[in-house]
């Protein structure tokens, strides 16, 4: 029989924690919020400053479900513990009920996406006249969960705690202009006009990106929401030609700075009609990404962290109104984001760097790479040719036709068919037939199968990403960059501030960042240009010798040796994997994961990381180090400025990700840096192109190419300190008439260029 496990805490309690149903634990001790998840609440109740026994804590569900699976209960008996606790709580009547997980939000005020409303503040519908701070369930961040998040729910019961001085509701500003008049719209942008910023916000289609309104904010808690765009029918032809007249003087002025979330949207949007959008003097997202790198950037989080504003992004019925809110939202959390880069002293990375390189990067978007049409379609021929064969000699050699790139067929191929060890993913646990598990296995049981399958899945992967990828009109190229991180820890978060690439809002381009050499011939400079691109060399394996003082590699770096090389000599390697080895061992790799990416054994690579150890100590000194700083206050910050706190559990996997952040994070800056520097420096005498992680692509006049290097050579390699000594990335350039077949720079390249 269930027992009922009672509520505990003080009956006069200013806040009240409502959980959903009690557990295995809870229903042993007869108390709620005592097991796993009791003691992850504890622990965040603390770090907020919240004493426990000052809080009345209750579950919606008195008794442990049968399972611990909610659904079991049938709804009269939901209905029966709902009115009890509304009984309860209006017994209580605390200031603030703090809602842990789905379940009590939506007994509470009929809500449902916890993680969506997380950290708003709700009227409660159970309880007339009770306000709700909806946070995680607490046993959502147990270990095997989304331990990350511990800081999001110290940050909501820390709102509760402000809350639960009044039983007031939080005053929200509103005051929108929805449906404006001709009139009314002309004065609005007049007064714009006379005002230092404006945000800026445009809501478009979900399919085809067309234009459906603008949204301007130019004081607090105020903004107006302009209809326009092709489908447009509230204007007369000339009322909306004079309304774009009077946007365009706005969204030009250079007075005014053009204040958005992810601001580079909206300048897509409106490049055809105003032209490019200037000054853009601050973006939210971008803020929030130099600020707080681990967390979601979308506006919807920001809202919940930086305004006191309620979850509305699912509610769009009313678009007007719902762009309205998108600007008073934006406006609030753009003055309190400001006051925290002054906090932090970021206002020189983000002012002086990171606006700056998004005006820059968004320039380069609209200029693309001219592209060989012919030569693309040669390659789409002869790639698809080669995928057919390559089917073929898989099918023959397996006796029957195997989906290379069916995840399922492939496990059934390697566990059941072959009957090979079964490989799981290091971090979900769930049976995989990726790429390293072949890798994996082809060490441990060779078959020639293996190499024709990771060949095949990689054409079929050139062909859909790179070669059929969509060319625009002018028969350019583009990419879309993305400040707010590259690499991706668990699918959602961004980890180093490294660039990433993707196809344009409208559906053309491609990731051009990581295109393969092989593919890279149908790129070409413009008639009578020809191509530059700039390498900064073995940079992050340098930073790392220069954050380590490992005098060794130092010496050798500062004499022009080729580390990589001399490294390959010291372990008996080839250059190649030696490469491998360093790398991976400088960020943390154990033996399993260097064996897949190198192919030697387990035993192998675990002797080979043990000898470079051995070879240069300082570097584990340098991990140890990282190890404590993380331990003290889970803060590293790069020495070009950028700071990251790194949450979830202290262990391997988070020192692995804190070893690679600042030789990444560093070499990214640095050459971002210098991406700005050489476009102002050499504005009117090249084109910058691309941005490609460790390396730039430009175009510039044979004449002018000697400058065009000098400014290179001198802005690139210039020094900067780590650690209190100066440290130099030599750069190689390249020059070439199509992005492939691009050959070191000297006068006899140049001259040979020329007559070809």
């Amino acid at each position: 029989m269930a027992r009922i496990v009672p509520p505990v805490g003080n009956h006069k309690a200013n806040i009240a924690l409502v959980g959903e149903a009690p557990g295995k634990e809870e229903e042993l001790r007869l108390k709620p919020f005592v097991g796993p998840a009791g003691n992850i609440l504890d622990r965040a109740l603390r770090a907020a400053g919240i004493s426990r026994d000052a809080c009345y804590i209750t579950n919606v569900v008195k008794v442990r479900p049968p399972n611990n699976d909610f659904k079991s209960f049938n709804m009269q008996d939901l209905e029966y513990w709902k009115n009890a606790l509304r009984d309860e709580l209006n017994r209580i009547q605390p200031n603030v009920i703090v809602a842990l997980g789905e379940r009590a939000l939506n007994a509470l005020t009929g809500m449902s996406g916890v993680l969506k409303y997380r950290g708003s503040i709700l009227y409660s519908t159970l309880c007339e006249g009770l306000k709700v701070v909806c946070a995680e369930h607490p046993a959502f961040l147990l270990p095997n969960r989304n331990p990350s998040d511990f800081h999001l729910l110290v940050f909501d019961l820390q709102r509760a705690k402000e809350e639960s001085l009044s039983k007031d509701f939080p005053t929200l500003p509103r005051e929108m202009l929805t449906n404006p008049s001709y009139e009314e719209v002309l004065h609005h942008l007049d007064l714009a006009l006379e005002r230092p910023d404006c945000i800026l916000d445009v809501e478009t289609d979900r399919k085809q990106k067309a234009l459906l309104c603008i949204g301007l904010s130019y004081k607090d808690g105020h903004a107006i929401c302009i209809p326009l765009g092709p489908s447009c029918k509230v204007w007369t032809e000339q009322e909306e030609l004079e309304i774009w007249r009077r946007l365009q003087k706005v969204l030009t002025c250079e007075r005014i700075g053009k204040i958005g979330q992810n601001i580079g949207f909206d300048m897509t949007i409106l490049y055809r009609y105003v032209g490019e959008i200037y000054p853009v003097s601050f973006d939210t997202m971008l803020a929030h990404s130099l600020l707080h790198i681990e967390d979601p950037h979308s506006l919807a989080h920001l809202t919940s962290i930086y305004t006191k504003y309620p979850y509305y992004k699912s509610d769009k019925e009313n678009l007007w109104e719902y762009n309205c809110i998108d600007c008073i939202v934006t406006r609030a959390v753009y003055k309190e984001m400001s006051k925290e880069i002054d906090e932090h002293d970021m206002g020189r990375v983000f002012y002086g760097y990171t606006m700056p390189l998004f005006k820059i990067l968004w320039r380069m978007e609209r200029f693309g790479c001219r592209i060989d049409t012919n030569k693309k379609e040669l390659s789409a021929v002869e790639v698809k040719k080669e995928i057919e064969e390559l089917k073929k000699a898989i099918n023959k050699e397996v006796g029957f036709e195997l989906n290379v790139n069916s995840p399922k067929q492939m496990q059934h191929f390697l566990y059941e068919y072959l009957m090979l060890p079964v490989k799981r993913n290091r971090k979900t646990r769930r049976v995989t037939a990726d790429e390293n598990a072949i890798n994996e296995l082809a060490v441990s049981h060779p078959n020639p199968v293996f190499d024709k399958v990771l060949e095949l899945r990689g054409k079929i992967k050139d062909l859909s990403t790179y070669i059929d990828a969509k060319v625009d009109k002018d028969g350019r190229m583009r990419t879309a960059y993305s400040m707010t991180g590259a690499d991706k820890e668990d699918n959602r978060l961004p980890v180093t501030g490294r660039l990433a690439s993707r196809k344009g809002i409208y559906g053309s381009g491609m990731d051009l960042q990581n295109i393969p050499t092989r593919h890279r011939s149908m790129f070409l400079p413009d008639d009578g240009m020809i191509l530059v691109e700039a390498d900064l060399s073995q940079a992050e394996n340098r930073v790392v010798a220069y954050l380590a003082g490992d005098e060794k590699q130092i010496d050798i770096f500062e004499r022009g040796g080729d580390f990589h090389s001399i490294m390959a000599t010291w372990l008996g390697k080839d250059r190649k994997v030696a490469k491998s080895i360093v790398h991976g061992t400088n960020y943390g790799m154990k033996k399993r994961l260097l064996s897949q990416i190198t192919g030697l054994s387990q035993g192998e690579a675990e002797d080979v990381r043990l000898k470079y150890f051995k070879t240069c100590p300082k570097i584990a000194h340098w991990q140890l180090g990282i190890q404590s700083k993380l331990k003290a206050d889970r803060t590293l910050v790069t020495p070009l400025g950028r700071r990251r706190v790194f949450f979830g559990m202290l262990g391997d996997e988070m020192f692995r990700r804190a070893y690679a952040y600042i030789p990444q994070s560093t070499v990214a800056d640095w050459l971002n840096i210098n991406l700005v520097a050489l476009y102002y420096r050499l504005k009117g005498k090249c084109d910058v192109l691309l941005q490609v992680h460790d390396s730039v692509l430009l175009q510039c006049n044979p004449d002018v190419l000697d400058d065009v290097i000098n400014a290179i050579c001198e802005l690139m390699q210039r020094p900067f300190k780590i650690h209190g000594r100066m440290c130099s990335i030599p750069v190689e350039v390249k020059i070439g008439k199509n992005w492939c077949d691009m050959e070191t720079f000297n006068e006899t390249t140049v001259e040979r260029d020329l007559v070809r």
